[in-house]
């Protein structure tokens, strides 16, 4: 796989939208296909799809991942035409230690302003986007609502099954508007109608308030405010009114005594009126401007299937797109690149290969610092030198070790930060019960340090040659493991030689970088800390052996930069290790 293809499909807007596109693909198929099923059952089945999308952006920023390992391509390197062995840096230098900083030369080029990037802009376009659309909703809800109180009761039938009848001279057709309470709004002329088309009419609506669909209508208008860029959106709402009515003239036939002639007769004369004006947005109208061969052959077909849906159907539809959509949200492509063949085996006949020399530079800075100083770091991460940064305030150099290695030979650069658990309880907070409700005495455990281990990120690198140009191939390892104590409590989550607190997490991302002899290039790290992961600070021995500290959740990101400057020995290390 690409690896810009696999960076791309793990932002959470991408999975938002693939997700969408797969469960709305999905839906609109089984509809289309659907050919046996009711028109409620197809309703059905596109309003379960479109309450998995509701929940599908919480699912996809919140949920736990799924790491699924994928193969990442790269470029092929040449082959080395010379033996590699491993050489031993240089006394006083290690790799997985801090040295000193190597002198960077400071930057003569001016830092040009910073442009907004990608992301921003994209989100300020669904913005804008999302405020047209509940503009749009709120001024349908406010016409609808002028219209409710303008509207007067009907005579002849104030009220059909529970629900208010008003007349109105703004609305051209029959409509049920509102949710709480929900009334039948009638056009002016009602009381000119016939008894039988008036009570068609009114069948009609009051089935829409029975099937729920004056609540869905306003519901479906954020939806849509939400996803107003995904096309296939528009088309299931297009389809859902569709099915909507073929279910409410469905019920309405079923439960009445009605012919379906007349029913027809009633919903052409209902269409003629639409020319003259829309009904409101938030409103569930009898008919609209638009053509209606399928809905009246589906009214006169003697053999149509009318049944409503099911609770089968409903859980069956639930299930299997919300199964859909939690894969796309938890699953997370990890890039594994594909092995590579060993180096060639030194050989007396064969001459040593060149040797390179990296200087390396570790620099993190928190989310805070990290936005003050935006256009420093853009500014360093071009010309792939650090030196305007680590004099900058709340910038920490975390490893800085100077490498020297023959091509072909695998490297290590271990950025690491060593923090204290202490394991102090306070059992006077700690309350416990058993199975019958009786208190339970917490015991704490001995008050010592955590199993303290090192939290950050590995890099394996490896030199090669390409010609003139060095050719920087490298694996990031994330490892975040605070550690395990003891207790002597019998519940959770106390368990007996059991974690007071754990958390463990082991990734990899690939990188290839190729710079030219005395090239500098920056590279973003991985970061280890997460979101809410509570850290210890102050941890201290005291004369008695406990531990001391205060605990706080660090809610700040850590971002980091690796500066490389590659540079190609004049002399050649020896054959043999």
């Amino acid at each position: 796989m690409n690896p810009l293809l696999l960076s791309l499909l793990q932002n959470p807007a991408v999975e938002i939208a693939l997700g969408s596109t797969l469960i709305l693909g999905i839906a609109l198929f089984f509809v289309a296909t659907g050919v046996k099923a009711s028109a409620a059952e197809r309703h059905r089945t596109l309003l379960c799809a479109l309450a998995v999308l509701v929940l599908l952006p919480p699912v996809v920023l919140w949920a736990p991942k799924k790491t699924i390992p994928v193969k990442v391509a790269v470029a092929a390197v040449p082959a080395l035409s010379h033996s590699v062995s491993p050489a031993a840096p240089p006394s006083g230098s290690s790799v997985a230690s801090t040295a000193s900083a190597p002198a960077f030369r400071p930057a003569s080029q001016k830092i040009s302003p910073v442009r907004p990037s990608g992301t921003a802009l994209l989100f300020a376009v669904w913005g804008g986007g999302v405020l047209f659309c509940l503009a749009r909703l709120g001024r349908g809800m406010a016409s609808l609502r002028r219209i409710g109180r303008a509207a007067r009761p009907f005579a002849l039938h104030p009220a059909y099954d529970g629900l208010p009848v008003l007349l109105s001279d703004a609305v051209p057709v029959p409509l049920l508007a509102g949710a709480f309470p929900a009334v039948i709004l009638l056009p002016a002329a009602a009381p000119s109608w016939t008894a039988e088309r008036l009570a068609i009419v009114l069948a009609h609506e009051a089935g829409h308030h029975r099937r729920g669909d004056h609540l869905v209508q306003p519901l479906l208008g954020l939806l849509q405010a939400f996803y107003w860029w995904q096309p296939l959106l528009w088309i299931a709402s297009l389809r859902l009114r569709r099915e909507r009515e073929r279910a409410c003239d469905d019920a309405v036939l079923s439960a009445h005594s009605f012919l379906p002639s007349d029913y027809a007769a009633v919903l052409i004369a209902t269409v003629r009126q639409t020319t003259t004006a829309a009904a409101p947005l938030p409103a569930v109208a009898m008919a609209s401007s638009g053509p209606i061969e399928g809905r009246l052959r589906a009214i006169l077909a003697p053999n149509l299937r009318r049944t409503p849906a099911g609770w089968i159907v409903t859980l069956g539809a639930l299930y299997g797109f919300f199964s859909l959509g939690f894969f796309v949200a938890t699953a997370r492509l990890s890039a594994q690149p594909p092995p590579t063949a060993p180096p060639p085996q030194a050989s007396e006949a064969a001459r040593p290969g060149p040797s390179i020399s990296i200087e390396s530079e570790v620099i993190e800075m928190d989310e805070a610092t990290y936005d003050a100083h935006r256009e420093a770091c853009a500014a360093a991460v071009r010309q792939g030198d650090p030196a305007n940064l680590v004099s900058i305030k709340g910038v920490n150099v975390l490893s800085a070790p100077t490498l020297r290695a023959k091509t072909g030979t695998k490297m290590e650069i271990a950025v690491t930060r060593r923090i204290y658990y202490p394991t102090y309880m306070n059992p006077a907070e700690e309350k416990a019960w058993d199975a019958k409700g009786k208190a339970i005495a917490v015991v704490p455990p001995t008050p010592r340090d955590f199993d303290h281990k090192e939290i950050g990120v590995t890099i394996d690198l490896t030199p090669l040659l390409n010609g003139n140009e060095i050719v920087l191939q490298g694996m990031f390892h994330l490892c975040n493991f605070i550690g395990f104590t003891q207790s002597q409590a019998a519940r959770p989550p106390y368990f007996e030689k059991g974690p007071l607190m754990a958390s463990f997490v082991e990734t990899s991302d690939a990188f290839y970088e190729t710079v030219r002899d005395g090239g500098r290039i920056a590279i973003l790290l991985p970061g280890a800390n997460t979101a809410g992961q509570p850290i210890w600070t102050g941890a201290e021995k005291k004369d008695d052996g406990a531990s001391s500290g205060s605990s706080i959740a660090v809610s700040a990101k850590y971002v980091r930069y690796l500066f490389l400057s590659a540079r190609l020995e004049k002399t050649a290390l020896s054959a043999n290790p």
